[in-house]
Parts: structure tokens; C-alpha cells; sequence
């Protein structure tokens, strides 16, 4: 590969890499605009690397090297001594563990959550989740339209890790308020509102916690007991009050725009292909593959940074310690190599190699909430109606989530 340096490529404004013979290979529309409505899958920007230019260089996002591979991905994500994710701390006074730390902390940290994302403790929470699905969803079913992206999938997630966290329903509007001011006013680069929505949800969140050390649940039943009731264990509690902080912090956000996004997705697939929705409102025990197929298909994660601690190369390239490797989820997502037929939604295809959820020791914690919350949702959805169908313009949202803000549906009963 040519060994020519990154600067010398600074013209191109999006995402660059040189192909085996020396050639500038750009890639256009990397950076996306937020609600574009003609917005593609950002996945298929990557086509005309894969085989050309595996490791592809891009100025956004503060500059770094797109792994696109399948294998490749799965190699990275599965050594975190070279490609760390303890770099990316957004707040250093209130680490979000064990999202932002690597071994030996990440290990026991992980540990302690691990057990209440279980087959059993997901049944309950379906338990818990089902009538605010209804409850939801009953008002658009009732009046036959709406835009259910707006009216089920942005409260839902909310709503949902507040069940499973025992906090009050009442502070989801609060919470999702927050949730989007970090999300997308970062996106459109208004740092200052995202410090006071980051601000404001800390206050709330120290407040929770409080509140929770004072009147403390059963530690089985109870993720947030259960921490703190490791934080008290010992002076040198690898669980502090201020890691529970931390930790609460993240659950309240992190999985509210990509199940927002994932629901979207989702919905507006069988909207739009009437046979595999009929196919499963025949055959619901469908519904598990189908939604990890669909998201497949569609990722709503596209990527995630990681920092090089070392010289390493890969496919050849070399990447210096200190840059930053970015995890294209979405690009591995559709290599056929992993995936034959990549580009076509296959409801009842083999998905264990997917990486809709990540990968490694990083792999998404939450992912059973997020899957429970889906399921609940596309099972109340497909047997309360006959069809669905779009009824006007869908709205999507660009890196780093690929999802669809505004969905309005036509509903038969």
C-alpha cells in the first residue's frame, strides 16, 4: 500500500484512503445532516472501499481510521490492551463505568450489573413494560394514524429504563428532554446546551442515588441497591458512590436515541414491505430474529471511536498510537463475506455474527432492555392491527445514529 502521509490528503474535506495500486479513494456524503429525509443507509458509503481500501482514513469526527471489516471489527473490539475505550471519558469527574473502562477495572464492574440483564430478569421487565407499550400505542391504534415515531418510540425507551430502574414514570419527560439536548444539540455542535442538559441530569441523578442509599430495595431485584450496597461493602469497593453516579448517568441515555432509533427502523420496515409483516403476524416466534435481521439490514449504531495505545497496523495500514480507530458496526453489518446476500433482509437468517450491539468485551450491556422493549413493542403493534402503512414523509437522522425521527402510519384494524 502506497505509504504516502495523511496530510498529504487534507484536500479532501470527507473521508479518504488509498486503494492497493497508490489511488486516493474519497468517499462522499461521510457526514451526514441530521433529519434529512433523502438521507441513504450510511453503511453503503462504504461499499466501494470494501476490497479496495479496507482502512480509510476521515477528517470527522476529530479525524481517525474507519475499520470497516467484519474480521477486521471483531479483532479490534476483542483487544482493548491496543485499542482502548478508557480514553473516552466525556466526563472526568463522573466516569460512566464499564462503558468508558478497560481491564482490570471494567472486570468486576461489569460483573456487578451482569446479573440483572438475565433470560429471567427480562421477563419480569417485559412484565413491567407491556401496558406502558399499550398505553402507548392505543391512542394511534384507536384513531388509525399518527406518527408513531413521535408518539411511541421517543417516549418508550425512556419509560422503559425507568421501569427497570424503579425511578419514577412521572421524570421520563425530564429524562428524555436531556436524553435528546446531548444527543443532537452536540451533533449540531452546540456544546453549551449539551454542558447544561449533562449538567442538569447529573444534578438529577445524584439526587436518585441519594434518595435510593436512604431507601434501598432489595439488592436482587434492584440494580442500583445492588451497587450500592458493593459500594458499602469495603472502604476499597471497586463500586463507588460516585461510579453508581456515573453508571446511572449513561443507562438513562445512552440506549434512549439508538431504541428510538431502532424502533424506526424497525416499524418502518414492515411498513414499507407488507409480506414480511404479514409473515410475521403469522408467525410472532419470528419476531426475536426478525427485529436482529431488520437492524442488521439498517444498523442504527453506526460506529464507535476507539484510541490506539500502540503502533499497530492493520490490512496493511499503519496507525500511530494516539489516533483514534472508528468501529463501523453498520459497514461489517453488510459484508458478505459474514453475511451472503448482505443486502437483502432475510427475516429468518443466522444473526449470531451481528454486530447491531457491538462486539467484545464493550459489547452493549443493555442490549437484552433493548431487545425486550422491541419485541414488546412489534408484538402489541402486529396483533392489534391488521396493516400499516406510511402516510406521508418519513424523516431520518444521520451519523452516528441511522435511525428515523418522524414516521407517520396509516393503520388498519
Amino acid at each position: 500500500m502506497d505509504k504516502r502521509s495523511v496530510g498529504e490528503l487534507k484536500d479532501d474535506p470527507f473521508s479518504y484512503g488509498l486503494n492497493m495500486k497508490g489511488k486516493v479513494v474519497k468517499m462522499k456524503n461521510y457526514k451526514t445532516e441530521l433529519d434529512n429525509p433523502n438521507l441513504e443507509n450510511p453503511a453503503l458509503e462504504f461499499e466501494e472501499l470494501r476490497g479496495k481500501c479496507p482502512v480509510s482514513h476521515t477528517d470527522g469526527f476529530g479525524g481517525g481510521w474507519n475499520i470497516i471489516g467484519h474480521e477486521d471489527i471483531v479483532k479490534t473490539a476483542l483487544d482493548p490492551g491496543t485499542f482502548s475505550n478508557a480514553g473516552a471519558i466525556r466526563y472526568p469527574h463522573l466516569p460512566r463505568f464499564p462503558f468508558e473502562a478497560d481491564p482490570p477495572l471494567h472486570t468486576p464492574y461489569r460483573k456487578v450489573m451482569q446479573e440483572f440483564f438475565t433470560e429471567k430478569k427480562m421477563k419480569t421487565f417485559a412484565d413491567k413494560l407491556r401496558p406502558i407499550v399499550i398505553e402507548l400505542l392505543e391512542p394511534v391504534i384507536n384513531r388509525g394514524y399518527g406518527d408513531i415515531a413521535k408518539e411511541v418510540n421517543y417516549p418508550l425507551p425512556v419509560r422503559g429504563i425507568m421501569a427497570f430502574l424503579n425511578l419514577p414514570d412521572q421524570d421520563w419527560p425530564r429524562i428524555m428532554h436531556w436524553a435528546e439536548e446531548l444527543y443532537y444539540r452536540a451533533a449540531e455542535g452546540d456544546l453549551a446546551a449539551r454542558k447544561a442538559a449533562a449538567e442538569e441530569l447529573e444534578v438529577y441523578c445524584r439526587k436518585a442515588v441519594a434518595y435510593r442509599k436512604e431507601n434501598m430495595l432489595d439488592p436482587k431485584d434492584d440494580l442500583l441497591s445492588k451497587m450500592l450496597h458493593n459500594s458499602s461493602e469495603s472502604e476499597g469497593a471497586t463500586v463507588t458512590e460516585n461510579l453508581v453516579v456515573g453508571t446511572l448517568h449513561l443507562l438513562l441515555t445512552a440506549g434512549h436515541e439508538s431504541t428510538t432509533s431502532s424502533l424506526g427502523i424497525i416499524i418502518n420496515y414492515l411498513a414499507t414491505h407488507p409480506e414480511d409483516r404479514k409473515r410475521l403476524q403469522d408467525n410472532p416466534d419470528l419476531i426475536p430474529n426478525a427485529i436482529e435481521e431488520i437492524l442488521r439490514y439498517e444498523s442504527p449504531v453506526q460506529f464507535h471511536p476507539r484510541t490506539v495505545t500502540k503502533d499497530t497496523v492493520i490490512q496493511d495500514q499503519e496507525i500511530k498510537a494516539g489516533e483514534k480507530v472508528f468501529l463501523q458496526w453498520g459497514a461489517g453489518n453488510r459484508d458478505e463475506e459474514v453475511f451472503p446476500n448482505a443486502d437483502q433482509c432475510i427475516l429468518d437468517r443466522n444473526t449470531k455474527k451481528s454486530l447491531v450491539f457491538g462486539s467484545g468485551i464493550h459489547k452493549c450491556i443493555g442490549a437484552p432492555i433493548a431487545r425486550t422493549q422491541l419485541r414488546v413493542v412489534i408484538e402489541e403493534l402486529l396483533n392489534r392491527t391488521d396493516s400499516f402503512r406510511l402516510n406521508g414523509e418519513i424523516h431520518r437522522i444521520g451519523f452516528t445514529r441511522y435511525g428515523v425521527s418522524s414516521l407517520p402510519i396509516l393503520i388498519e384494524k
